[in-house]
């Protein structure tokens, strides 16, 4: 009976010591959290494993439309901003910039509105633009920056024997289990989907925990998803490739042409921009920028060399000219680092704060141009 006693107090004794580890564990990670609640925020709303919609970029398959903007006062002056990734990192700098060198007195305050979302393409762009324009939003002008993901999103549709401008390979990917193991897409789903229910709902160090399993599994299909969109464009001749290209320019310009349209018949003003590529029109690349071109194992980069994509770029900007002496107002900024000194990238298109900040001072000095001229022409 003693010995029964002992082992069930050594038992009772390792319990106890178990769960004042996890209620060491718990308090510690909600002190951290106290201090660090974007950690908590990035707990929750981690979705890197599911699929987007191709059409809207939300997480399900529902009827999306976007929320109605409204102005705040009659003086404010409303810009909606669209594009993919590279302009999400644009419009803070670009509001401050506005609202800094503003010279009209009858504006009150430049507000701009971000519906950029990653790897959106001019496709995407229109559609949104048409959803914004038909709930009534109150918008002075759109600015729509794009370049790079016209390239690139049409080569992996190409691969993928879909329209050049499907908006969406990795929602296919995703549905066809191309991002690798079906069992850890399904056990990432099912790991996210515990941390709503007790007892990890309660427990902070619980749902950190699921959350770390459920990113490496997601970042296992997803890294495997990569690599078989990247054999499938790699096996694509060079050839073949630029005459994809031949074809997404003329979509691309059809795409530009139609939200001009649609704008202007709102009575809304419109500009296009072509954002800026790492070593591309640079007189004299950085370091970083250099070392990024020789040794980066970035996606892109291992779809294509280098060089076919700057020709790709040669013809986006050879379609924005044409598009200007059809009098569309397209800003092409893909020079605008020519001369800098300093690295304003952290990957091949992605801008860092330094580059942001000299794009936005750079737009907003357009827009401001751009009303000036137009409130002289009245």
């Amino acid at each position: 009976m003693k010995k029964i006693f002992r082992i069930v107090g050594k038992f009772l004794a390792v319990f106890g010591v178990v769960l004042v580890g996890l209620a060491m564990l718990e308090l510690t990670v909600r002190v951290y959290l106290n201090f660090h609640p974007l950690t908590e925020v990035e707990v929750e709303r981690e979705e890197l494993f599911i699929p987007l919609h191709p059409y809207f970029g939300h997480q399900d398959e529902s009827p999306f439309m976007p929320e109605r903007i409204e102005k705040k006062s009659e003086s404010e002056y409303t810009v909606l901003l669209l594009g993919g990734s590279t302009a999400m990192t644009i419009p803070w700098t670009l509001q401050t910039h506005l609202n800094q060198k503003n010279p009209f007195p009858e504006i009150s305050r430049f507000r701009v509105i971000l519906a950029a979302h990653h790897g959106f393409l001019t496709v995407q762009d229109k559609n949104l633009l048409v959803a914004f324009l038909s709930n009534g939003s109150e918008i002075d002008l759109v600015i729509c920056v794009e370049g790079f993901n016209n390239l690139v999103r049409p080569l992996e549709n190409y691969a993928y024997q879909l329209p050049l401008n499907y908006p969406g390979w990795y929602w296919v990917a995703g549905n066809r289990m191309e991002y690798g193991s079906p069992g850890a897409y399904h056990l990432a789903l099912f790991l996210d989907g515990l941390k709503n229910h007790q007892p990890a709902r309660s427990w902070k160090s619980l749902q950190l925990g699921l959350n770390g399993l459920v990113q490496l599994l997601a970042k296992q299909f997803h890294t495997r998803g990569i690599e078989v969109i990247g054999e499938k464009i790699t096996a694509i001749s060079t050839e073949e490739k630029l005459l994809v290209w031949e074809k997404a320019l003329d979509l691309y310009r059809r795409d530009i042409l139609f939200m001009n349209m649609a704008a202007r018949c709102r009575g809304i003003d419109i500009i296009f921009v072509l954002h800026a590529m790492l070593g591309y029109a640079r007189d004299n690349p950085t370091e970083f920028e250099e070392q990024f071109l020789r040794t980066s194992p970035m996606y892109d980069l291992q779809l294509i060399p280098y060089s076919l994509w700057s020709q790709g770029y040669d013809g986006l900007r050879e379609t924005g000219a044409k598009l200007q002496e059809n009098g569309v107002d397209y800003l092409d900024l893909s020079p605008i680092f020519k001369s800098a000194e300093y690295n304003p990238y952290i990957d091949l298109v992605h801008m860092n704060q330094e580059g942001s900040d000299a794009f936005g001072e750079k737009l907003a000095e357009a827009v401001l141009e751009r009303i000036k001229k137009d409130r002289t022409s009245r």
